[in-house]
């Protein structure tokens, strides 16, 4: 499948950069009193920040035909960051999960009109959580 989330490329259209934060691991050193050396023990990973841009390095851009379709992606996104859901997802690179919250849809600036009036665009980031698992 290609670049989703929650198993939809309407959420996502167009190509885009997913940055992600270093993946922080919760480790403990381990000294033992009469012995040479310290020993590591994983605990385990935290949560993974990342953004979703555009490909040229510029905003993401929202498309849809109307105004009105537009505000329904705007909404969805909208309320998927409200719900704090943990979410399906494919990045840019193929790498996927099944724990992302989308954590804040930006708009940057104004919306973008076609000349012939037939595409809106929205340049917009998007703020993610990757996380390790969530509570059952």
């Amino acid at each position: 499948m290609s670049e989703h989330i929650d198993n939809s490329s309407s959420l996502l259209p167009g190509g885009h950069t997913w940055i992600w934060s270093e993946l922080p691991i919760n480790a403990k050193m381990l000294n033992t009193a009469g012995t040479v050396g310290s020993a590591r023990m994983v605990l385990g990973s935290t949560a993974r920040a990342g953004v979703i841009t555009g490909r040229d390095g510029g905003p993401a851009m929202l498309t849809a035909a109307s105004d009105a379709a537009l505000t329904s992606l705007e909404n969805a996104l909208e309320a998927y960051c409200a719900s704090g859901a943990a979410l399906a997802w494919e990045d840019d690179a193929g790498r996927s999960g099944s724990y992302l919250v989308l954590v804040s849809y930006v708009r940057l600036g104004e919306r973008l009109r076609s000349i012939a009036g037939d595409a809106v665009w929205q340049p917009y980031q998007l703020r993610v959580l990757e996380l390790s698992g969530v509570f059952a």
